[in-house]
């Protein structure tokens, strides 16, 4: 914006040749700007595709596939449950510390 600005300025003020050269500069670096910002999502993007998938589509092809180990699903839904009730303990005890 700026650089548009200063070579509107050059452009009116006189010197048709400074102003043309930054105006084109100022024309390029928005380009880069643009084009850096549309490789910066597509990499966002691929990275996001390539995520692992949550835990209950993991547990649901592992219960599905033909070598599913029925206890390791079993131990993986514990793993899961006791970090759920451990992190409501804190918060009841943390609830509880708070309203006393």
């Amino acid at each position: 914006m700026l650089l548009r600005a200063a070579a509107a300025i050059y452009l009116v003020l006189g010197d048709l040749g400074v102003g043309a050269l930054l105006a084109f500069f100022a024309l390029v670096t928005v380009g880069l700007v643009v084009w850096q910002e549309r490789r910066s999502g597509r990499a966002i993007d691929a990275l996001r595709s390539r995520a692992a998938p949550p835990i209950g589509s993991a547990l649901r092809w592992k219960s599905n596939s033909e070598n599913a180990n029925p206890s390791h699903c079993a131990f993986v839904k514990w793993v899961i449950g006791f970090c759920a009730a451990s992190i409501s303990n804190r918060m009841a005890a943390r609830r509880a510390s708070s309203a006393a």
